[in-house]
Order: structure tokens, then sequence, then C-alpha cells
């Protein structure tokens, strides 16, 4: 996973986003970057997927999909991990939900992030 392929890579394992994904890149002009998507799109519904904390499938898929970020080679797709998703999710109504589902590599940047 790179931060070129991020969205792609995203689209593909969350395909119910797409007709927000698109509306939401469409009033972008094509312009959009990874932490914009991730900000925008992604994030609203995780958040309130952690307040609600009941859907625990799509909450492992999310932080299954974050973990494969986490683990990432290119330094550009941890950040958007690190400063869009986990700054995201950082207050403390979040965190304890958060923490269930977090693989060992998020719960370190997390750690970083939540200093």
């Amino acid at each position: 996973m790179n931060y070129g392929s991020l969205i792609n890579e995203f689209m593909k394992s969350f395909p119910e986003f797409e007709d927000e994904a698109e509306e939401e890149i469409y009033s972008w002009h094509g312009d959009y970057l990874p932490h914009m998507f991730f900000g925008i799109v992604v994030n609203p519904s995780l958040r309130d997927k952690l307040l609600e904390d009941t859907d625990h499938e799509l909450l492992k898929r999310y932080f299954d999909f974050f973990e494969r970020m986490a683990n990432s080679k290119d330094q550009k797709t941890i950040d958007v991990l690190g400063a869009t998703v986990l700054e995201g999710i950082a207050g403390k109504e979040y965190q304890a939900n958060a923490m269930k589902y977090m693989g060992p590599k998020t719960k370190e940047l997390n750690k970083i992030v939540n200093r």
C-alpha cells in the first residue's frame, strides 16, 4: 500500500463508500489528496461507529485496513493514518472503543499521536 493508491485501496475494501466518495471527489474537481479523503469521507463515519460501538464487523474492517496502513513502507501513508485518521479519533470519547480494534502498529502510532 502506498500514498498514490491509498484511496483506491480503501474503495476496494469499502465499496459501500462509493457514492459518498464520488460525490465528495466530484466536488473537489479531481484535485484531492488522501488526507482530504480520509478527513472528509472516512473520519465522520469512523467517529460515529466508534461512539455507537455496535457495528463490530465494520470497525474491525476499518482497523484491519488501518493496520495495513501502519505497516506500509511508505511514510506518507503512515502520515495519513497518524495525522488524519488517528488525530480525528484522539478524543477520549473515541479512544476506549478504538483501542479494542487496533492492531499493534496502529496502537504504537496512536500512542505517539496522543502524547
